[in-house]
C-alpha cells in the first residue's frame, strides 16, 4: 500500500503538461494569465513534457520560454496571436511541425539542442528574423538551404550540426554565406561586408569527398531532370541533322 510519502515522491518526479503548470501559476504570481506578456517555464521541476491547448489562455503572450524540459512535440500555439519569441531549446523535439500556427507573428525561434534532422516547416515562419537551430542532427544540405526560404532571416546559429562539422570551419562559413546571403549574423558572429556573397557556391565545395548533397533525394530528382533534358536536346540535334541531310538531298536532286 502506497503511503503519502510514496505519492509525494512519485509526483515529484512525474512530468506534466503546460496546462498543469498553468493551473498553479496564477496562485504563485498573482497575475491574470490572459494579460501576461512574458512567460518563462525554463527548466522547471517536475519538467513539462507536453504543450497543449491551455497555451491559448496566454492571449497577450509575446515571449514564451519552455526550454530545458522534456517536450517532444510542438503544439498549442494557434491561440498565441501576439507571440514573437519562442524558446524550446534543450528538449526532445524531432520535428518543426506545429510551428505553422505561429507563422504570422513569430520573429525569434530558439530550438537548439534538440533531435532535429529536418527543417521542414521552417518555410511557414513568414516573419522569422532570428533562428538558433545549433546542436541538432541536420546532415543534409537541402535541409540547410530550406532555411533560406525565410526571406527576413538575419541571424542564424547552425553550429555543431553534422552537416557543418563535415567541413573545415573557414570553408563551411564561406559557402554557407553564399547559400544564405541575407544573413547579418552567422553562428553568433557578425557577417562582415567582405564576407557577403552574391555568387553561387563554388564547384569545389560540391565536389568535396564528404559532400552529402549527392546523396540527397532532391539531388536525384534534379539529376534525373537534367538527364531527361540532355536526352531531349540530343533528339532535337538528331532531328536537325536529319533535316539538313534531307534539304541537302533535295538540293542535289533539283540540280
Amino acid at each position: 500500500m502506497k503511503t503519502n510519502e510514496d505519492e509525494d515522491r512519485e509526483n515529484h518526479f512525474r512530468a506534466r503538461s503546460v496546462g498543469e503548470v498553468l493551473e498553479e501559476w496564477p496562485h504563485m504570481h498573482y497575475l491574470y494569465i490572459a494579460e501576461v506578456r512574458e512567460v518563462i517555464f525554463r527548466g522547471i521541476w517536475p519538467p513539462i513534457n507536453a504543450m497543449d491547448s491551455s497555451l491559448e489562455l496566454l492571449e497577450e503572450c509575446v515571449i514564451l520560454s519552455l526550454s530545458k524540459n522534456m517536450i517532444e512535440k510542438i503544439s498549442g500555439l494557434i491561440g498565441l496571436r501576439n507571440l514573437k519569441v519562442l524558446s524550446l531549446a534543450q528538449n526532445n523535439i524531432k520535428s518543426l511541425k506545429g510551428l505553422e500556427d505561429a507563422g504570422n507573428t513569430l520573429e525569434v525561434l530558439i530550438i537548439a539542442r534538440n533531435f532535429l534532422k529536418e527543417t521542414e516547416g521552417i518555410e511557414d515562419l513568414y516573419k522569422l528574423k532570428e533562428l538558433d537551430i545549433s546542436y541538432n542532427y541536420i546532415n543534409q544540405l537541402n535541409e540547410f538551404t530550406r532555411i533560406g526560404s525565410c526571406k527576413d532571416l538575419k541571424s542564424l546559429a547552425f553550429k555543431e550540426n553534422p552537416l557543418a562539422t563535415k567541413y573545415p570551419d573557414n570553408i563551411w562559413r564561406e559557402e554557407a554565406l553564399k547559400l544564405l546571403p541575407q544573413l547579418e549574423t552567422f553562428d553568433y558572429i557578425k557577417v562582415e561586408e567582405n564576407e557577403k556573397y552574391f555568387n553561387p557556391p563554388t564547384s569545389e565545395f560540391f565536389k568535396m569527398k564528404e559532400d552529402i548533397l549527392f546523396k540527397s533525394p532532391e539531388y536525384k530528382v534534379y539529376n534525373d531532370m537534367f538527364k531527361e533534358a540532355e536526352e531531349e536536346i540530343l533528339k532535337l540535334k538528331n532531328i536537325e541533322t536529319d533535316y539538313e541531310e534531307v534539304c541537302s538531298s533535295d538540293t542535289s536532286l533539283s540540280t
